[in-house]
């Protein structure tokens, strides 16, 4: 029966992020067969209270030591996301004897189907490994209650392991053959692969049950074992689990501690003398048009001048360039560094220096090879990959929950456009920003973007990965982040990415204490020491399994209060240069700004995508203000208050929907310094008014008289003590449509008249004057 309670819990804690309610059933069952079976073993050679401390002592140690086996299952699923050598080539000989055409090489079984050839690897993820390895510990920890003799112990791990093994290779054949046939049977026709369901995690657990059910008789066979012997007399070691615990929390205090590190005052160097890719040496203006103007980095250039002196270096970086430096960023590089380049970088790091480096899927040109030649040192590699969602193709906004780093202050999600992924090489190297539920393919560079078809295929991989990363490199640090599209002046002004250019370079302008980083370090190898003398010192496998339990809970306990210290404590840097940005007021499931879907359904006359980037050419940073969220926007709050910044919230009213939210966030625009209202020519002069009036951004007689004034395709500026509005009538004039759908267009002297007046409401809206 024991074996009954662990598979309970296994396939519990797979279910839980899809099927909460049915997982705690599975839990719950998975318990009361654990009573049932230590009530039935206990007899009469132990208390009464022996079987439900038992009880408590499996499921707490279950919860603890799955969660911690659960986590490093999903690390090394997102680092290791080759196939594995000898599965790949078992299920080859496997499925060559059962007469199917398979080939197997470096951990990749090649299928010929009617389909064509395809390839799949028994990768981590395919293999789905997270249920037999939960299988495995709950089956350990079951052990070490059940008995004091330590070979039992290992002699019923080995047995169970080894039926997980077969039943994990059976299953992943099973599935492989699953596969051709349904290749077989749609035959060539198909442009599609039915190959998604395979790799979804409910797929795969549900998928183990009838070979878990079949090994039923194998695992309990480890738990056969002989009566419990009477309990003797041995030291109780008090003192051991008061000062043990104790001295391993304290050290596992200090040596998990996110160093602080003391702040730099050099500059920020951009350095783009080795990429042709989004330069930042053109400012982004009135002037420049077209598909280069976008794909530029003038905006990130320019945002970062505001918090730091920022130097482009077009040159070799020498160490001259790095001299004065406190950060350097590299992204996207089409010829390799030199060998002395990189010297001088990892130089620089290694005394304090920050990194930042931005990478892509575009490989075409080696930018992912010669950035990997530089990272080697520091803890990660870019993959040559795009990553896209499994379900909706593109991933949009990518939700961050607190507690966050600091990386991450103040940015409830992120919105991405095809990133790539990181690959972590080091234990130290840690994820900044994951995505789950993803698939990963190669680039096609036969086309201008180089995005290939989401199209699902057996050699894509899946599961979790990572797109930005950081690592400690002596006193220095380093961030890498897998997606240079979203710091272009078309992508910047979504959510997420003026804070995390603002966080990453706050981090990277610290340089770690050397005293600190030795302490740390020391206390770690402390903590592992106390752990294995507390081990030498209490004996016997059911003390071992407490004193995990113990270690596993202290390491979690103080990862979530440093985690929630790290949130708390975060913080924008100073501005140090004056500026001027203008916040839209949005919900984050608001189709018309495009921020779930990559390609909105909605109506071009919807959408204001290009009005709202363009803010950008009257020097103006414009973002946005997302309302319903369980934190305030951070980013707002602080510009807000910071001397140099002029601030502005605008809000464009659509539809009916706008109306209603015009109402709630009335306050807002009232408080503001300046607020600017857009309102659709859908409404009427009755409407549009009772709606401005009913927010409290209207008020008296006058102030309707000179209201509309602007009606209906005009603007009125209304100038009171606490502030500045400007309400804009026939706000489609400004829509994507008329501004020419995207910000590629070339514009003719139509739209330049139109993006003119554009510009000069934007200029009225901060100087005061006419808008006209």
């Amino acid at each position: 029966m024991m074996g009954a309670s662990i598979l309970l819990k296994a396939l519990a804690l797979v279910l839980v992020p899809y099927q909460s309610v049915l997982a705690m059933l599975a839990w719950g069952l998975g318990a009361l067969v654990d009573v049932w079976v230590f009530r039935r073993r206990a007899g009469g050679t132990q208390s009464r209270w022996q079987p439900l401390a038992n009880v408590l002592l499996m499921n707490a140690a279950c919860i603890a030591l799955g969660w911690a086996v659960g986590d490093g299952m999903t690390y090394a699923a997102m680092r290791w996301k080759a196939g594995l050598p000898l599965p790949a080539a078992m299920a080859g000989w496997v499925l060559n004897a059962l007469q199917l055409p398979v080939a197997h090489h470096a951990g990749q079984l090649h299928l010929t189907t009617m389909t064509g050839p395809l390839t799949m690897p028994a990768s981590l993820d395919t293999l789905g490994l997270h249920l037999p390895a939960w299988v495995l510990t709950f089956a350990a920890v079951a052990l070490l209650i059940r008995t004091r003799k330590p070979a039992w112990v290992v002699s019923g791990i080995i047995r169970v392991a080894l039926v997980l093994a077969l039943a994990s290779l059976l299953r992943f054949i099973t599935s492989i053959g699953l596969f051709v046939a349904l290749c077989d049977f749609i035959s060539y026709e198909s442009d599609e692969l039915p190959i998604s369901p395979f790799l979804r995690h409910p797929f795969i657990a549900w998928s183990y049950l009838p070979f878990m059910l079949a090994a039923w008789p194998l695992v309990n066979r480890a738990f056969r074992l002989p009566p419990p012997a009477q309990a003797t007399s041995a030291p109780t070691y008090a003192w051991a689990w008061v000062v043990g615990p104790a001295l391993l929390a304290l050290l596992l205090w200090i040596g998990l501690r996110p160093p602080d590190g003391d702040r730099k005052h050099g500059a920020v160097v951009i350095s783009t003398f080795h990429t042709q890719w989004s330069p930042a040496g053109r400012p982004y203006d009135r002037e420049w048009y077209g598909a280069d103007s976008g794909y530029n980095y003038a905006g990130l250039k320019r945002w970062l001048g505001v918090f730091y002196d920022v130097q482009e270096n077009r040159q070799a970086i020498t160490a001259e360039t790095l001299a004065d430096a406190s950060v350097l960023m590299i992204y996207l590089p089409d010829k390799p560094l030199s060998p002395d380049e990189r010297m001088h970088i990892e130089a620089f790091v290694r005394r304090g220096g920050g990194l930042f480096v931005v990478g892509d899927h575009t490989n075409v040109f080696g930018s992912t090879s010669h950035l990997n030649a530089l990272c080697e040192p520091f803890g990660f590699q870019f993959r040559d990959d795009v990553l896209f969602d499994l379900d909706a193709d593109f991933f949009q906004l990518v939700d961050l929950p607190p507690p966050r780093q600091r990386l991450l202050h103040g940015m409830p999600f992120f919105k991405f456009r095809g990133p790539a992924s990181i690959k972590p090489t080091a234990w130290g190297t840690r994820p900044v920003l994951t995505v789950g539920h993803a698939k990963a393919i190669r680039a096609i560079y036969s086309v201008n973007n180089f995005y290939p078809p989401p199209h699902d295929h057996p050699r894509m991989q899946t599961g979790l990965f990572c797109v930005a990363a950081s690592s400690h490199f002596g006193r220095g640090r380093v961030v890498a982040f897998a997606d240079s599209t979203v710091f272009s002046n078309f992508e910047i002004f979504y959510p997420g990415k003026y804070e995390f250019l603002v966080n990453t370079m706050e981090w990277l302008n610290h340089a770690d204490h050397s005293f600190g980083t030795l302490l740390r370090r020391s206390c770690l190898a402390g903590a592992l020491l106390v752990l294995v003398g507390l081990c030498v010192i209490l004996r016997g496998p059911r003390r071992l399994l407490m004193l995990l339990t113990v270690t596993v809970v202290t390491v979690y306990a103080v990862r979530t209060v440093h985690g929630l210290a790290e949130h708390s404590a975060g913080a924008f840097p100073q501005p140090n240069s004056p500026a001027r940005a203008l916040f839209f007021i949005a919900e984050p499931e608001d189709a018309s700004y495009v921020l779930r879907d990559f390609v909105s359904e909605e109506p071009y006359e919807q959408r204001y995508d290009v009005f709202i980037q363009w803010a950008l050419r009257a020097d103006v940073f414009p973002g946005f203000f997302m309302t319903g969220l369980a934190e305030p926007p951070a980013l707002h709050a602080h510009l807000a208050a910071a001397d140099p910044v002029d601030t502005a919230l605008a809000l464009i009213v659509r539809g009916a929907k706008q109306v209603a939210q015009l109402k709630e966030v009335g306050p807002l625009l009232r408080a503001a310094p300046r607020s600017l209202v857009l309102m659709t020519r859908d409404l009427s002069w009755d409407d549009a008014s009772a709606a401005l009036v009913s927010a409290g951004l209207i008020g008296g007689d006058g102030e309707l008289v000179q209201l509309q004034t602007g009606w209906p395709d005009g603007h009125v500026t209304i100038e009171r003590a606490e502030g500045r509005l400007m309400v804009v009538f026939d706000a489609e004039r400004f829509s994507d449509r008329a501004m020419g759908f995207s910000e590629k267009v070339s514009p003719d002297a139509t739209q330049r008249a139109r993006y003119d007046q554009a510009f000069s409401i934007i200029d009225a809206l901060f100087d005061g004057s006419s808008g006209e």
